[in-house]
């Protein structure tokens, strides 16, 4: 029979901020028999959409769904060859709430998206508050940057940091 190999690339997209924490093990194939695809990588902030068989995941060549049976898989026909299989990836989005810490605000929230900056969907609103200074959003209790990225792999809060002006 006719062997070949189905390697799963551990690739994740270009200024990806996290790691890849589970790929599956390459499957040993034999040609004209069905094949099950692996099973899906895990990557934080990002939701896995099928496997393909070339690195810029267009659907020209897409394999299948993780666990995805092929009938009569014919992946290749070269005698202990190799398939490539690489992972499609999609960023997620996440809801960032403004918490005004008392004050005003244009937005509760906005929909950002995980390892983009903070403001690519614009810049982030400026709240008021009476008798204070807006000094900026922090996260955590630190100082955001406007060129900082959503790296939080869920929901979260920006803070209001406030000036008091005392009289």
């Amino acid at each position: 029979p006719n062997n070949y190999t189905i390697e799963y690339q551990n690739v994740k997209p270009s200024g990806s901020s996290t790691t890849i924490s589970y790929m599956p093990n390459n499957n040993s194939c034999i040609y004209d028999q069905a094949v099950t695809l692996g099973d899906a990588p895990v990557l934080s902030g990002y939701t896995f959409g099928g496997w393909y068989a070339d690195s810029g995941c267009t659907e020209a060549y897409r394999l299948g769904d993780a666990g995805q049976v092929i009938e009569k898989a014919n992946l290749t026909k070269d005698v202990n060859g190799v398939v490539k299989a690489y992972p499609k990836w999609t960023a997620n989005t996440y809801t960032v709430t403004f918490d005004t810490d008392g004050g005003s605000c244009s937005e509760a929230s906005r929909q950002m998206v995980f390892d983009k900056e903070y403001t690519s969907a614009g810049a982030l609103p400026v709240p008021t508050k009476a008798n204070h200074i807006f000094l900026g959003w922090t996260l955590n209790g630190v100082d955001l940057k406007s060129s900082d990225y959503v790296r939080i792999a869920g929901n979260h809060s920006l803070k209001a940091k406030w000036m008091s002006l005392k009289w």
